[in-house]
């Protein structure tokens, strides 16, 4: 096998190992996404709930466009998970607060990954073209024997 074949091939490689990352970098764009997404509707539904008096009956959105009824009991407090399945008593200016900073948080990691995203793809472009050039000169090389 000779060095150019051999450069062909790891370059062959490369280029399937930075589809693979771009894919990677998609699915966690969208896993973000859905996060965001979900503490959106919880700013949303505690907007609902902020002006309602005590014992009022509410619709409360469960996911996939389902709701529950309940009885709100507190409107002053709410639980907030803070991670690991841990959840503590906020106000709501505070819970409403920390959703926001949340929100902003994952927009970041949003956008440094799609930066990630963009580099790669730049990457796998450049890794393209190579790849057409080495070709052409090897089926040039063919043609000249």
């Amino acid at each position: 096998m000779s060095q150019d074949d051999e450069k062909l091939r790891r370059m062959v490689f490369e280029l399937r190992v930075l589809e693979e990352t771009v894919n990677t970098l998609q699915t966690r764009i969208g896993f973000i996404n859905a996060a965001i997404r979900e503490l959106q509707i919880a700013n949303e539904t505690i907007n609902g709930i902020k002006n309602e008096d005590k014992g009022s009956h509410i619709l409360v959105p469960i996911g996939g466009g389902s709701y529950i009824n309940a009885q709100i009991t507190d409107t002053k407090n709410l639980l907030v998970g803070i991670g690991a399945n841990v959840s503590t008593v906020k106000n709501i200016a505070s819970a409403q607060e920390d959703i926001g900073t949340r929100i902003l948080e994952l927009e970041k990691t949003k956008n440094a990954v799609q930066k990630q995203l963009e580099d790669v793809n730049v990457q796998i472009r450049r890794t393209q073209n190579q790849l057409r050039i080495m070709a052409r000169q090897q089926n040039e090389g063919n043609m000249n024997v």
